[in-house]
């Protein structure tokens, strides 16, 4: 399993998540605005979307498996987040 890090004490666990959290939410927004141009250039050359999810494919592969278990929390976090209303 991938390091993520040493763990806190209790006084300083929130802090730390948080910390991790915005980390993940950072890459996850890198990866999201780098997919939306490669979307956007499949339109433009009138590909088939299919072919924007399969270099999405192509990319994650690239990614660290660390990368990989960030980047998917952040957009769990964040959809659980809206899903309960959140912000």
């Amino acid at each position: 399993m991938p390091d993520i890090g040493s763990v806190p004490p209790d006084t300083e666990l929130v802090r730390w998540l948080q910390e991790k959290i915005d980390e993940a939410t950072y890459q996850a927004k890198n990866l999201s605005d780098e997919y939306f141009e490669v979307v956007q250039l499949c339109v433009d050359d009138q590909e088939p979307p299919e072919f924007a999810y399969a270099r999405l494919l192509n990319r994650l592969r690239e990614l660290k498996e660390v990368d990989l278990i960030r980047i998917l929390s952040a957009f769990m976090w964040h959809g659980l987040k809206l899903q309960q209303g959140e912000k």
